[in-house]
């Protein structure tokens, strides 16, 4: 099947919020070439899972593709639309297994040596899509803290030798205390800006008292998950074929520079 030949109902095993959105697109998906579309489709099955901030870059990226008219259309995916495809991967069941779809392609574009100009043409779109679709700007200025040392009772190199002709050195700097300081810093910057998804506390250990405005990940909390057999890893509903960002697009355009997240 071509895109050409989409409908609604192949949609149908998508989770419902990804089947929601994709479904309203059908007409656009259907101007475009093969070798692009199941990158698309690959992040679009995952729509239910992503964080507000891709859902976001996800669905301008659609409207934008809605917004081309037949000859813009034509002008921004010429390159994706003269790669030749195989019959094997054109039968492929590329809507509901696009990340598969994605990773036969890798080899078939190596095989026919199209990968050159596969590359460019996702980087092409990549640049025309930055020049009309631009990424949000934070409510507030970005902000990391990275806590180390914790149980060091003593150093033998002087900390920081490296790094600190590019900044600031405070040598008088009491530690106790101090991470319960910065946590309490970073919850009152939570509540002064509720944003889903937007302050994180990640801990290498096991996690220290924190506000409940934080998402918070540790290491020690994800034990279960780290003892789980691989072959019982949960997958989300509709996934069929692993829909990991691993594919072709990934390591050559980042999904066309969509990293708001």
């Amino acid at each position: 099947m071509l895109p050409s030949d989409l409908k609604s109902e192949p949609f149908a095993a998508y989770p419902p919020e990804a089947r929601k959105l994709v479904t309203a697109y059908v007409p656009t998906l259907q101007r475009l070439p093969l070798a692009y579309v199941p990158s698309l489709l690959r992040e679009v099955i995952e729509y239910d899972f992503k964080f507000p901030a891709e859902r976001k870059a996800l669905e301008k990226e659609l409207a934008n593709l809605s917004s081309l008219s037949s000859e813009q259309t034509k002008i921004w995916f010429q390159a994706f639309a003269q790669i030749r495809l195989s019959p094997e991967l054109e039968k492929s069941d590329w809507v509901n297994a696009p990340a598969l779809f994605v990773e036969n392609l890798s080899a078939h574009l190596w095989t026919t040596h199209q990968l050159d100009a596969f590359r460019m043409a996702a980087l092409d779109y990549a640049d025309q899509l930055h020049a009309v679709v631009h990424p949000e700007q934070p409510v507030i200025p970005r902000l990391g803290i990275t806590v180390i040392g914790q149980g060091v009772v003593s150093a033998e190199e002087p900390l920081f030798r490296k790094l600190r002709p590019h900044g600031a050195y405070f040598s008088n700097v009491k530690p106790e205390g101090g991470l319960e300081t910065l946590l309490k810093a970073v919850a009152d910057r939570a509540q002064a800006y509720p944003i889903p998804y937007g302050h994180w506390y990640v801990d290498g250990g096991e996690p220290a008292a924190h506000d409940p405005a934080l998402t918070c990940v540790s290491y020690g909390t994800l034990g279960p998950a780290r003892k789980r057999p691989s072959h019982l890893a949960v997958q989300p509903a509709g996934a069929k074929d692993g829909l990991g960002r691993s594919g072709l697009f990934d390591d050559q355009a980042a999904h066309f520079g969509n990293d708001e997240a």
